[in-house]
């Protein structure tokens, strides 16, 4: 592969120190001013009201370093931490800086962007967790806020996050570490004023030791920062988006689905109006306010009158999917982010379409999210039990592992051999008569063999039902742990880290040494899934 050309910024694990100092020689070329002390005293506040410990707080005030470089992850805010891979990018970041640091000789601050502008509730109000008999279970968040209202404006109502951890406390089996863990998040719940903040004091709680940066995305210092992007693109409106149009057309035109998608017509931020995140279009020299509905303009304004505006409140101004990534290497002197499978394919559009030679930005290079599942030790002895090879899961051999469940269970097949024995049996009687000569044509003779005969048939006839008895009970069981195998590693058929939140069963189950355990055993060179497994650990829950 051409190391040169966009597509090459999405990186295999384990790049080489050479690669590093070049990236890093590319990034000191193009410097992001280190943060004030303002800066840096907001958003250390920000982070010390989510609990997190020192080695955050030493970590921010190292952005006012001019040598500091920053490994940057971000996701939604999901409630409860959901889904699983939101923590995988998060202590990747924590990893690769580590890792960085070594490498270059330089301060390296791992970041979690939390996408709370984001106004797609509906992507983050399911979370799905394992109860007691290992099976999933989906909740719901019953609130429902206005079409458009971001995250960070949704506030973490006591009464329907307490429902969720109600159900948890009532659906998995005690724990010595249930009481305490339960008891925490119901802190964070009273403590929040917003969803927002709901999900910072979770990752606070799990991953603040390691020194990660909670950076939400409204921050007055991000908005302040992102202006000089933002101001571009009203000064020329829709030269993004020209350049989005082309790229999608030649992906279109090599057989590939563009991941993302614009119209003629429309600019790359949305604009905030009565608390609501809006679209924004351009057309006939005036930029167009659209109603999240998509039903109504809720305003038309010059050129001139969004800039007076940028200028007096950048917090009205929020990026949409093609400029965040822009404005986050250009607020932050990002070396590299973690991108999952979706986001890799979206971040290398952006940057063959070349927005970030537009607005004069160097591109951080992107790195793969590692992928992993997690198995308890519940899991790990059916797949001993089936004879299943740990290897399967690692290269996603489902319908494999599915397979030998079945198997274990073939009625159809066990049916066929006891329907053989009696078919033999009546063959080999009819042998035996026939072998007699006359005397097997005696009539005292004939009716003795028919009775035993029908004799024996009527016993293989009740050890026939018998054994259909026993292989439903035994198909019943094998379809069960089917299930719950399934629902364990690929619930819905979706791999576990893109579906399952991280409290129930683990952090139930394992307590406060499950997130050391993770961060310690996630691989970031491993090249395939990567497979824990929980009876690794030397204490909690089932593990002992």
């Amino acid at each position: 592969m051409d190391t040169t050309s966009p597509a090459s910024k999405i990186s295999l694990p384990g790049a080489d120190p050479d690669f590093w100092r070049q990236m890093l020689v590319k990034r000191d070329a193009n410097p992001v001013p280190p943060w004030t002390g303002q800066e840096r005293g907001v958003l250390a506040n920000f982070n010390r009201r989510m609990g997190v410990p020192q080695a955050v707080l030493d970590n921010i005030e190292r952005l006012g370093d001019p040598k500091t470089l920053v490994v940057i992850a971000g996701q939604q805010a999901g409630l409860f931490l959901a889904p699983f891979y939101t923590l995988y990018k998060a202590i990747a970041a924590v990893k690769w800086a580590e890792r960085l640091a070594e490498i270059l000789g330089r301060p390296v601050v791992p970041a979690f962007w939390i996408a709370s502008e984001d106004h797609d509730y509906e992507e983050v109000r399911r979370v799905h967790y394992l109860d007691a008999n290992g099976r999933d279970v989906e909740w719901k968040c019953p609130l429902e806020p206005a079409p458009g209202t971001s995250i960070f404006d949704i506030p973490a109502d006591a009464q329907a996050l307490g429902d969720f951890l109600n159900s948890v406390e009532a659906d998995t089996r005690p724990t010595e570490f249930k009481a305490e863990i339960l008891g925490r998040w119901r802190r964070f719940i009273d403590e929040s004023e917003s969803l927002e903040d709901f999900f910072s004091r979770g990752m606070a709680d799990l991953l603040g030791a390691t020194g990660l940066i909670l950076l939400p995305s409204g921050l007055p210092a991000v908005r302040r920062r992102a202006t000089p992007i933002v101001r571009r693109e009203i000064e020329r409106p829709l030269e993004s988006t020209a350049l989005l149009l082309e790229r999608a057309k030649a992906m279109e035109e090599a057989g590939e689905e563009p991941p993302v998608h614009r119209r003629e017509g429309d600019v790359n931020f949305f604009l905030y109006r009565e608390g609501l995140r809006c679209k924004v279009t351009y057309g006939k020299g005036c930029f167009q306010v659209v109603h999240p509905s998509g039903d109504r303009e809720v305003g038309s304004l010059s050129a001139e009158d969004l800039l007076k505006e940028l200028d007096a409140a950048p917090e009205y101004f929020s990026p949409n999917v093609a400029l965040r990534p822009v404005i986050q290497d250009s607020v932050l002197p990002v070396l590299a982010m973690i991108g999952g499978p979706g986001e890799r394919k979206y971040l290398a559009m952006v940057q063959e379409a070349g927005l970030y030679d537009l607005f004069q930005v160097a591109a951080s290079h992107v790195l793969a999210r590692p992928r992993a599942v997690l198995i308890e030790p519940r899991v790990e002895r059916l797949l001993e039990k089936y004879g299943m090879d740990e290897k399967w899961i690692s290269r996603e051999e489902w319908s494999r592992i599915e397979e030998v469940v079945i198997r274990a269970a073939d009625e159809a097949r066990a049916i066929e051999s006891l329907e053989n024995l009696k078919k033999g049996q009546v063959e080999a009687f009819e042998r035996f008569a026939s072998g007699m000569g006359d005397l097997g044509k005696a009539p005292a003779v004939v009716s003795a063999i028919r009775k035993t005969s029908d004799h024996i048939q009527q016993a293989l006839g009740k050890m026939e039902q018998l054994i259909r008895d026993e292989l439903k009970r035994e198909q019943e069981t094998a379809g069960g742990q089917l299930h719950r195998l399934f629902d364990a590693l690929r619930p819905g058929g979706a791999p576990q880290e893109r579906v399952l939140s991280p409290i129930a069963p683990f952090q139930l189950n394992y307590g406060d040494a499950f997130a050391p355990w993770l961060v310690e055993g996630l691989d970031l060179d491993a090249p395939a899934l990567q497979v824990l497994r929980l009876s690794d650990m030397h204490d909690g829950g089932e593990a002992r």
